[in-house]
């Protein structure tokens, strides 16, 4: 068998390089995080049926990321580009049931470069110079679908509201049997 097994100074050595770079990574995530926050914050959810985030510094890496959480908080669809080696648009693109983003998408593949997916997920390829007749096209397609689907903005309303030092075994036991 020609397994490799590490000891010691070398198991030592590798853990401390993927503690290094999941650090660097998280940090990279929380930058990204600030830029994407400031970038929503000038995007009227009310009237916008899906989430566009173009923003060239994104590390490619992290797209899908930066997608996957997002679209769990603004429930809509959402497009994170940035740019690829040759200077092209790649995004990342997650989706909510009701909206096959995949199908959207094929119906515009003519402006993509490379495209696939499914119905809740894809990734594409663009010319930067389609970038703002992809995104115009794609909304007005998702303007076309019921807009309860997105309309719920991952807000929950509630009844009451209760402090942490009134949360005890008793009211956990309840809530319980509430849910049932």
């Amino acid at each position: 068998n020609d397994e490799t097994l590490l000891y010691g100074p070398e198991i030592k050595f590798f853990s401390n390089e993927i503690e290094t770079d999941n650090n660097n990574r998280l940090e990279l995530s929380g930058q990204i995080f600030e830029k994407v926050d400031e970038i929503i914050s000038k995007i009227d959810l009310n009237t916008e049926p899906a989430v566009f985030i173009r923003d060239e510094t994104i590390n490619l890496g992290l797209i899908g990321i930066v997608a996957s959480k997002l679209v769990n908080v603004l429930n809509r669809p959402i497009f994170v580009f940035t740019a690829d080696e040759e200077g092209n648009l790649k995004a990342s693109v997650r989706s909510i049931e009701g909206i096959n983003i995949f199908e959207i998408l094929s119906t515009h593949k003519e402006l993509m470069m490379d495209m696939g997916g499914h119905s809740l997920a894809g990734g594409l390829t663009i010319s930067p110079n389609n970038y703002d007749k992809l995104k115009a096209l794609v909304l007005q397609d998702i303007m076309k679908i019921d807009s309860e689907v997105y309309k719920n903005t991952g807000q929950t309303e509630f009844d009451a509201e209760i402090n942490e030092k009134d949360i005890n075994l008793n009211v956990s036991l309840k809530l319980a049997e509430l849910l049932k």
